[in-house]
């Protein structure tokens, strides 16, 4: 059986396959670049309700993305500290947004924004749509004034 291998490196540091890696949320645990993934997509309609009504349950997350030529899904497995949370719009993957979270084993939600922590979700997953490189893609906060990010890389071994 083959073992995934992830790679982190901030900075001058470096963190090897099985150690996670410190963030402002927890830890990044797991990074893995997949050819399908499961991904809930509903489209909401929100026209009844006054904007300052709509609750991101309802938004109309429009169509289905689908992977291009040369892309792939990315999802980049967080786990949170108590009293913390991760939002979808907080991180950015070499420049891609987050499209969607799942926790634990469930399917990927565009609905979920944030996920806080709670004692029953063990893992957190972040689901991007990249190109696929050779190489290192840059996991970066993407709130202004900040500069905390880290590079991940897969491989096996």
């Amino acid at each position: 059986m083959m073992t995934r291998l992830f790679l982190i490196f901030i900075g001058l540091g470096f963190a090897a396959a099985g150690h996670a890696v410190e963030m402002r949320f927890g830890e990044v645990v797991d990074f893995a670049l997949r050819d399908r993934v499961e991904l809930t997509w509903e489209a909401a309609c929100c026209e009844e309700r006054p904007a300052s009504h709509v609750r991101p349950e309802d938004i109309d997350w429009g169509p289905r993305p689908d992977l291009g030529a040369g892309q792939k899904w990315a999802v980049v497995t967080v786990t949170l500290t108590k009293g913390l949370s991760i939002g979808k719009y907080d991180y950015t993957l070499s420049g891609a947004p987050c499209v969607a979270i799942a926790t634990n084993d469930g399917p990927f939600d565009p609905r979920t924004w944030q996920q806080v922590y709670e004692p029953a979700v063990v893992d957190v997953h972040l689901l991007y749509i990249v190109a696929e490189a050779e190489g290192a893609y840059l996991f970066s906060m993407s709130l202004l004034g900040s500069s905390e990010s880290v590079t991940l890389e897969e491989g096996e071994y």
